[in-house]
């Protein structure tokens, strides 16, 4: 890999973190338009969204293993094995 093709790598990388998800950019809107009670509201309620998300998906995670049973098993074999 050249000098110049990793340069642009890393200021893209830089850039894509540098830059405010919605999430962020609706905050900030909401904040500077209603003051930061509002924001503090849109940041209380995109925390909660997040929980329920995480709660959604491993429940679903459960489910699925769940319903998997002895197949799960010869994944995880397969998986370690793949790791050594």
């Amino acid at each position: 890999m050249s000098l110049e093709l990793y340069a642009a790598y890393v200021l893209a990388c830089i850039v894509i973190i540098l830059v405010p998800g919605p999430t962020v950019t609706l905050i900030i809107a909401n904040s500077i338009r209603h003051g930061s009670r509002a924001g503090l509201a849109n940041v209380a309620g995109t925390q909660a969204g997040l929980a329920v998300m995480i709660a959604i998906v491993g429940i679903g995670l459960n489910t699925l293993i769940s319903g998997m049973g002895h197949w799960f098993e010869w994944v995880r074999l397969i998986g370690a094995a793949y790791l050594i």
